[in-house]
């Protein structure tokens, strides 16, 4: 029974490599320019860098903001309908 169980899996073992790898895929080739452009188009970190200008004109707005100018007003009214005396 467990002779069964153990030439099973190594068939199963042998056998799965077999169907991982398949040849259907059309290989496409690709020039030198081809290829540096496709890498800088999927390329995240330059995807981000093209940000950093926008991200520095806020910063600087940021440091501008320090400044302008500030302006305040502030009113205080008291009425009483009670009699009033000494």
């Amino acid at each position: 029974m467990i002779r069964k169980k153990l030439i099973i899996v190594a068939l199963l073992a042998i056998a799965s490599p077999c169907y991982s790898q398949t040849t259907d895929r059309a290989v496409r080739s690709l020039s030198l320019q081809e290829a540096i452009s496709l890498a800088l188009q999927h390329n995240f970190n330059i995807q981000i860098s093209q940000f950093d200008p926008t991200v520095s004109q806020f910063s600087i707005s940021i440091a501008y903001g320090a400044y302008d100018p500030v302006i305040s007003a502030s009113g205080q009214h008291n009425y009483s309908l009670s009699p009033g005396g000494l």
